[in-house]
């Protein structure tokens, strides 16, 4: 997940914003299918992998997914409202702790009501996949780059020399100090 993430971020100027983002949550959904479908050992080339690898090569593709998505969305937010950084930061951090807390409580809220554990995590995966999925029709929605910050020229002081670009030209706007002429005695 870090290499990817740090790969995404690298990659962000060319790709923009919505590709990273929607590409890392298909990844998520198609992840948490395949933890829903209850995949035991799997023989592949004659190798038989435990129950263990198995999941933990599910959990690592849908973490590819996040390492994708992440740094997309996380610079979306502050490039698209740099003068709100503050608020987004929090913002941001609120939704996922609250999302944590809701996403488990319904986790154990849909596990209980099933008929056994094993079907009530398949139907919790298959649930959270659908949202995610939705929630990639809504990254339609965020512009896909930021708008280029435009340099403003810093107010010009009456009496101070420029160029045509605005640029305080160092030789005309600062002239060498005068000399200073040494006190003469009175004889």
């Amino acid at each position: 997940m870090m290499v990817v993430s740090s790969a995404a971020s690298v990659a962000l100027p060319r790709t923009g914003y919505r590709k990273p983002i929607i590409g890392g949550l298909l990844l998520m959904a198609a992840g948490m299918v395949l933890l829903s479908l209850e995949i035991h050992e799997v023989e592949v080339l004659g190798l038989t992998f435990s129950e263990f690898t198995v999941l933990a090569a599910i959990v690592a593709f849908a973490g590819l997914g996040l390492g994708l998505a992440g740094p997309a969305a996380n610079n979306a937010a502050i490039e698209l409202a740099p003068d709100r950084v503050a608020a987004i930061t929090g913002m941001r951090g609120m939704f996922r702790s609250l999302g944590g807390a809701i996403g488990v409580a319904l986790i154990v809220l849909i596990t209980s009501t099933a008929s056994s554990v094993q079907h009530g995590l398949a139907m919790a995966f298959v649930g959270l996949s659908v949202l995610t999925v939705l929630t990639s029709l809504l990254v339609v929605g965020i512009p896909d780059r930021s708008t280029p910050l435009r340099l403003v020229p810093p107010p010009q002081i009456p009496h101070e020399p420029r160029n045509r670009n605005g640029i305080t030209s160092p030789s005309e706007s600062h002239p060498a100090p005068a000399q200073r002429e040494e006190p003469h005695e009175l004889s």
